[in-house]
């Protein structure tokens, strides 16, 4: 089971406590900007600690830049998905990924 759009205020914490998911998705609100906003930082490290200590893992949607990847493999996401990614795939596969040399967008 899994709970989306967490950190968007759809899925509250008494559903992950009541629902015990084993994938937990952060929201694209909570990622956006995650590399430069401290609390953004907070919040995505306390949902990952609270998903080591109930065999769940997170994903983190929307990541859409460079530096966004890096603070969530930091911080210890699990999963990683948005425009820069393309399919999700499991974080530490992408850790080597350029996404300079590979966007679409250059």
């Amino acid at each position: 089971m899994a709970i989306d759009d967490t950190g968007a205020g759809f899925a509250g914490l008494s559903h992950i406590l009541k629902l015990a998911p084993d994938l937990i998705k952060l929201d694209r609100v909570l990622t956006t900007g995650i590399d430069t906003d401290p609390a953004r930082q907070a919040l995505a490290g306390a949902l990952v600690h609270f998903a080591c200590a109930t065999d769940a893992k997170v994903i983190a949607e929307g990541i859409q830049t460079a530096g966004e990847l890096h603070t969530v493999h930091q911080l210890g996401v699990h999963y990683g998905q948005g425009y820069l990614l393309g399919r999700p795939h499991p974080l530490r596969h992408l850790m080597d990924f350029d996404p300079v040399r590979t966007s679409p967008h250059r």
